[in-house]
């Protein structure tokens, strides 16, 4: 049964509870089951559990009344930055303005993501468009979207740039309550090539640290690390593998023959794939020296002209399919060691 989502952006903290890092998204079913709220990006730094109380911003609580008919005691799942969270219904009041409050009834806890995190590097493009593309991210499962101020772009810095970001959070928004994902889409910029590149290194490590989620919230993610071998004596676990910088180019590879060539061995998965896509028309000459000098190699998807929006889309759903395919394999492989089939002797 399809799940119902709220957002908690806006929410209002009412008192109760303690402080703990994290903001929240739920999920559930109707029908009996739980309802799911989400919260966005703009929540608090700090949400709290245990007994927290929380109003609705009017929107979210127009939905939850007039559409999804929650009444006080209808029991909730709360979706944080670092995890789940039950919560219940506390009141829900037809008026002008609806009203609808939720009380935290247990602590969060973490659920990491299943894959290594992917970064979206797009030319920042028309507002419409860079937010669909936001919303499709989101959906596929993009850690971060980083929005460029490229020699073609069709936006610029300054108050259209904000502009564009806002629209991009509101639609990955809109997209995660809609495709149930644990963790929000992340928007980035705009910023120039030069800066992007300058701090791609520390946004890799940032969305590296995501994948390694701690087993509560208000653990520290940054102690994560890279895994290492247990008891003594064993094999040292082996050294991480740098992160993946695609470039889409129609001069370059297939991406999924690039890769598998830059990530399709066995673990460790790499730390971190990012693909960066240009406005209409590419990169100017010198912009694409600079991705190439930056680590970025050019994969091709296919021989047709796509919008860029299109182009950024095609890319992640590749990266998705590669990758969900690799943990298919790897999970088939472990199986058959742990249970391997049984000799059998010719007669």
């Amino acid at each position: 049964m399809r799940a119902l989502r709220l957002s908690l952006e806006g929410a209002r903290l009412l008192g109760g509870g303690r402080a703990a890092a994290g903001a929240g998204e739920a999920s559930g079913a109707g029908g009996g089951g739980p309802v799911v709220l989400a919260a966005g990006a703009p929540a608090p730094p700090k949400f709290t559990v245990a007994g927290a109380v929380y109003a609705l911003s009017p929107p979210e609580a127009r939905h939850g009344v007039t559409v999804l008919r929650l009444s006080a005691g209808d029991r909730v799942e709360v979706l944080g930055d670092l995890g789940t969270a039950p919560a219940e219904i506390l009141e829900s009041v037809r008026g002008r303005p609806p009203r609808l409050s939720v009380r935290l009834t247990g602590p969060f806890a973490a659920r990491p993501p299943a894959l290594p995190p992917t970064i979206l590097a797009l030319a920042a493009l028309r507002p419409q468009a860079f937010a669909w593309a936001a919303g499709k991210a989101s959906e596929l499962g993009a850690a971060v979207l980083a929005a460029l101020l490229l020699d073609r772009s069709r936006t610029r810095g300054g108050d259209s740039g904000l502009v564009l970001v806002r629209k991009a959070l509101a639609a990955a928004r809109e997209s995660r309550k809609q495709c149930g994902r644990p963790l929000p889409l992340e928007v980035a910029g705009p910023a120039t090539l030069p800066a992007f590149l300058g701090g791609l290194a520390a946004l890799e490590t940032g969305a590296g640290r995501l994948a390694r989620a701690p087993e509560a919230a208000g653990t520290d993610s940054g102690k994560g690390g890279a895994a290492t071998s247990g008891g003594c004596g064993e094999h040292p676990a082996p050294p991480p593998l740098p992160a993946v910088r695609l470039l889409a180019d129609r001069e370059g590879a297939p991406i999924l023959a690039a890769l598998e060539r830059l990530a399709g061995g066995p673990p460790p998965e790499p730390p971190c794939l990012t693909v960066l896509v240009g406005p209409e028309g590419g990169l100017a000459p010198g912009e694409r020296d600079a991705a190439l000098g930056a680590g970025f190699v050019p994969v091709s998807l296919g021989p047709w002209t796509l919008r860029a929006e299109t182009a950024a889309v095609a890319a992640l759903a590749a990266m998705a399919a590669f990758l969900l395919a690799k943990a298919d394999c790897a999970r088939v492989r472990a199986a058959a060691q742990e249970n391997p089939a049984p000799e059998t002797r010719a007669p």
